[in-house]
């Protein structure tokens, strides 16, 4: 993972341990973007839930579905 932000590693380090739970069916989408999209995308410097208190024509990130 060379450059890797050690959050990332973290991250991959815990879908290799439990690899089998997130790749069978019951892992739910919410899920996999609460445990591991969202804190990837924080790790390398997105503001996923707007801490920064931007307006929504200046966000970088909505959700989908968003204007």
């Amino acid at each position: 993972m060379g450059n890797a932000p050690d959050a990332v590693k973290r991250l991959v380090d815990r879908f290799d341990q439990d690899r089998k739970v997130f790749l069978s069916g019951d892992y739910k989408e919410e899920q996999l973007r609460l445990e591991f999209l969202n804190p990837f995308f924080t790790a390398l410097g997105w503001d996923m839930d707007n801490k920064q208190g931007l307006s929504e024509t200046d966000k970088k990130a909505l959700p989908e579905g968003s204007p």
